[in-house]
């Protein structure tokens, strides 16, 4: 499959897993209120979908995109 294939479908399946997360993290809270269970589920979600990131890393990806900068660091990553 050719890169100018690639480059669409991998920024939908990105959109898609910031979906997940933000989604486990807005339902764990919504059920307990706890802020740390909360954010360990999205993490491990985030994890599953990118193992091959270190979970320092996967953990501060989660806490950008609960804080509305994924968008910030994608940008950072394309430049």
């Amino acid at each position: 499959m050719s890169d100018s294939l690639l480059a669409p479908r991998a920024l939908v399946q990105e959109s898609a897993i910031v979906g997940l997360v933000l989604e486990s993290y807005k339902a764990n809270i919504a059920r307990s209120r706890n802020e740390r269970e909360a954010f360990a589920t999205a993490v491990r979600i985030y994890h599953v979908h990118n193992s091959h990131l270190p979970e320092t890393e996967a953990r501060r990806a989660v806490a950008d995109i609960i804080c509305g900068r994924q968008n910030d660091r994608r940008g950072e990553q394309l430049l």
